[in-house]
């Protein structure tokens, strides 16, 4: 009496083209997605030099995120995460005012000093 496994036909071996596919779903995110500046997930700007390059590195993040493209959406988003004495000096640098992003954001490093956040020299150094 001969044993099924015995038999000289080997088990078909699965090889990634034989293998079963299963239907993936990319979520594509939008500006529309974005959380609204108020939301817990927004980033926030009190105004501190502390904070000023996270937060618009946060901004960046998000932007990227969602797919969030022009100058002029990313101005707008900035400003409305942005507090009420933050809202007032943005207002009055010339980048705000044109829309482009990359100037509002150096001018913003400028005015909030963000250098008194960079350590320029280490203790051995002196």
């Amino acid at each position: 009496m001969t044993n099924p496994s015995d038999s000289a036909t080997p088990a078909p071996v699965l090889t990634p083209a034989l293998l079963p596919t299963m239907g993936t779903t990319i979520i594509q995110c939008t500006p529309v997605d974005m959380p609204v500046p108020t939301a817990t997930g927004a980033p926030k700007f009190s105004g501190s030099y502390t904070e000023v390059k996270n937060f618009l590195d946060q901004c960046d993040h998000l932007f990227l995120q969602y797919s969030v493209t022009t100058d002029d959406e990313k101005v707008r988003y900035m400003y409305l995460c942005c507090n009420h004495q933050s809202h007032e000096i943005v207002k009055g640098l010339s980048n705000y005012h044109t829309k482009e992003w990359n100037g509002l954001k150096a001018q913003m490093l400028a005015i909030f000093d963000h250098d008194c956040n960079t350590q320029k020299f280490t203790l051995s150094a002196l």
